[in-house]
Formats: C-alpha cells, sequence, structure tokens
C-alpha cells in the first residue's frame, strides 16, 4: 500500500519577532503542520521567535541580518544570503516556497532560478507609500515576474500590483487569533499597539493628546511595543509634561487583557497594510479611531471605525474627545459578519489552495 508523501513547504522570512506578518507566519506554518504538511521556516536572522512554533517544524536560521557598513559590503551581504537560501532550498527540496516582505521575496526568487520549484511572494504593506530605494522597486519588477503567486493582503496593493502582474495577483486576509476572553470591567484607557516606528506616528498621537489632556484628566494611555522611536516618545511626553499619562509596555503575550480594559483603541499610522491590531480592537469591541491613511476607502471596516485626517493632530484630538464624549455602538451583527472574512480555517484553506 503507497502512503502520500507529506507536502513540504519553506517559508522565508527575516525573522519571527513580534510583527503583524510574523504573527501571520506562525498561525499559518502551525496549522499547517496540524494538516499533516512538512513545514520549515528558513530565518535570514536568528532563531528567536516571539510567537510559539510547533517543535515539529523546523527552523533554520541564517544570521545574516547584520548591518551593512557600505555599498560594496552590502552587495557582498545579499549576494551571500542569496547563495545560502539556494543551499537550504536544495537541501530541503520542498514542493512549494513561500516568501514574506518585500526583500526577502527578492532574495528569495533570485535563489530560486533554475530549480523551478513553485514560488509564492507575500507583500504586507502599502507599496504606494511604502519608503524603498530604486535599485530594490526594479528588482522587485523585474524578479516577480518569476513567481507563481503574489499574495497580498490589503486593497492598496492588490490595486498596485494588479496593475503589473494582474492575474498573478491573489488578495488572502491576514487570520484574526483565537483569544481566551475574560471579563474585565472598561477603564479609562486608550490603548496603541503599535511599533515605535516613523510609519506608526506615534508622535502625532502624543501631540494631539497633549491638546486634549487637560479636559480628560481622568484618562491614561498604553502603549504596547517596542522600536527605535520609543526614548524619543517617552522623551517627548517628559517634555509636554504628562509622563504619567503613558505606560509602555514592550511587548505582550497576554495583550488580550489590555483590549479587555481599554476603552478605545488609536491607530495614528501614516500608512498600513492591514493591521492586526485594528481587526483586534474591533473584535474586543473597542471604540477606533484611525488614520484615514491606513484604511482603504474599499475596506468594509469603515463601518466600524471614527477616521481622522492623516497627519492631522489637531484633528485626532478633536476625533479622540468626542469618541471619550460619545462612544459608539457598533451594530455587533454585521462586525460579526466583517469579522468572519478573517477566520482562521477560511484564510488557511484559501492558501492551502495555492500552495
Amino acid at each position: 500500500m503507497k502512503f502520500k508523501a507529506r507536502k513540504k513547504i519553506l517559508f522565508i522570512i527575516s525573522d519571527l519577532e513580534s510583527g503583524g506578518t510574523q504573527r501571520v507566519l506562525a498561525n499559518l506554518s502551525n496549522n499547517l503542520i496540524k494538516k499533516k504538511y512538512s513545514v520549515t521556516i528558513l530565518l535570514l536572522g536568528n532563531k528567536k521567535s516571539f510567537y510559539e512554533i510547533n517543535s515539529q517544524i523546523h527552523i533554520v536560521n541564517l544570521n545574516q541580518l547584520e548591518i551593512s557598513e557600505n555599498i560594496l559590503n552590502k552587495i557582498l551581504n545579499n549576494l551571500n544570503r542569496i547563495k545560502n537560501i539556494r543551499r537550504i532550498i536544495k537541501q530541503f527540496s520542498p514542493d512549494c516556497i513561500v516568501s514574506f516582505l518585500f526583500q526577502t521575496n527578492v532574495l528569495s526568487l533570485i535563489a530560486n532560478i533554475g530549480l523551478k520549484i513553485k514560488i509564492i511572494v507575500s507583500e504586507r504593506n502599502n507599496p504606494f507609500y511604502q519608503i524603498s530605494k530604486i535599485h530594490w522597486k526594479i528588482l522587485r519588477f523585474v524578479t516577480y515576474f518569476s513567481s507563481d503567486h503574489i499574495v497580498v493582503n490589503n486593497h492598496f496593493a492588490l490595486e498596485y500590483f494588479k496593475r503589473i502582474f494582474n492575474k498573478k495577483v491573489l488578495m488572502i486576509n491576514n487570520s484574526l487569533t483565537s483569544f481566551t476572553r475574560k471579563k474585565r470591567k472598561r477603564k479609562n484607557i486608550i490603548l496603541l499597539v503599535s511599533r515605535h516606528h516613523p510609519q506608526k506616528n506615534i508622535k502625532l498621537f502624543i501631540n494631539a493628546f497633549s491638546l486634549i489632556h487637560k479636559k480628560i484628566n481622568n484618562w491614561k494611555v498604553i502603549v504596547i511595543g517596542s522600536g527605535i522611536l520609543l526614548n524619543q516618545h517617552k522623551g517627548l511626553t517628559k517634555k509636554l509634561k504628562f509622563q504619567e499619562k503613558f505606560s509602555w509596555i514592550s511587548q505582550s503575550k497576554n495583550i488580550s487583557e489590555y483590549y479587555e480594559k481599554s476603552k478605545i483603541f488609536c491607530l495614528p499610522s501614516l500608512f498600513e497594510g492591514v493591521s492586526n491590531a485594528l481587526l483586534e480592537a474591533i473584535k474586543f469591541d473597542l471604540n477606533c479611531v484611525v488614520s484615514d491613511g491606513a484604511i482603504s476607502d474599499r475596506d468594509n471596516v469603515n463601518n466600524f471605525i471614527t477616521k481622522f485626517k492623516n497627519k492631522n493632530d489637531k484633528d485626532l484630538a478633536r476625533k479622540l474627545y468626542k469618541t471619550v464624549r460619545n462612544p459608539s455602538k457598533n451594530v455587533i451583527k454585521n462586525k460579526k459578519n466583517y469579522l468572519e472574512n478573517f477566520n482562521q480555517k477560511k484564510i488557511i484553506s484559501e492558501w492551502e489552495r495555492i500552495i
């Protein structure tokens, strides 16, 4: 009696630290293992993982995310990454490669040249605003033609890539993480779940809060996330003399606790692909105040949020104050129907159809 061989999937990503894309990959790989796929994750960085990864998943790390000192170093480092990615592809001989994020996708596609292995690349941001060097944009344009599918998770990217690659481009939503929920008393807390990165524009939120904090004196802010601008943001709240209103948490594996006890969620980003944190905040019934640069007009999430003008701290202050005074009551049924689009089983099935 012949047994069907397990389909082998190789995921390629820079790292597995706390981030939306990393969470998507962790959820996807853990679910595929349960479905009896053979799963390997190739990390360009180290093996450190914020997310729980099934012990049956093989993790390979290249430890090659060091910062390059000059242009020659950058070229040599990327050539070395390509060489090692190709070596791992040959070693594991997967049935399908799935690469995540722009630059990693380019390196993976080059590494796969001539090997004739099915390869899917996934874009997770808004390419209209994502800043990158011109040579990377050219490389993306050239190499993406050799991919079998380009998976996006937002309307911005769908529009951007469809114009060039047409039928190769598919939209698969992020899957919502399942949480064990507890009933907690809501407190006067505004919650941000975000990296401290220029794209996330936390500075704008701090400036907006400075305009209204005296009028909402019994409210506090919790910011969950780490990043290069953390100390700068802390310093700004100190300069504006309301640092006692802010709590800073680098990361939390029990994030549901903060969704459960907060009343308002804010997403001040300059741009986004899809914010997992926003979806989670909607699921936990928070009032969400969101930059209009972070949401496509075609996204039904507009039915459940309050939008403010991108880069406008005064408009954000007005919308926050209005939400504090008059919290909205969303139609729960419609919200549940919307969130079904991010059901984990549905999303895994969509990925299975293309791998």
